[in-house]
């Protein structure tokens, strides 16, 4: 595989599992400033999570019960 796209997905990875600052740094450098809202980054924060093959089960299931819980759909 290609290493940039390789140091993508690791960069992106990581920013899925710290969550956070991370992933609103990680959104802020590859979206080109266009997700500036913070509940718009934390609600693409659980979205990319529940959709992610690689996702630890334990951050799975907080993802897929903080999107439930604002009454929020599964789906993209």
């Amino acid at each position: 595989m290609d290493k940039k796209i390789t140091d993508f997905l690791k960069e992106r990875d990581e920013a899925l599992i710290a969550g956070g600052d991370q992933y609103a740094k990680f959104c802020e450098k590859h979206h080109d400033g266009r997700m500036t809202d913070p509940r718009v980054v934390e609600m693409s924060l659980h979205k990319a999570r529940i959709h992610w093959r690689g996702c630890p089960p334990e951050l799975l299931k907080e993802s897929v019960w903080w999107l439930l819980d604002r009454g929020l759909h599964l789906d993209i």
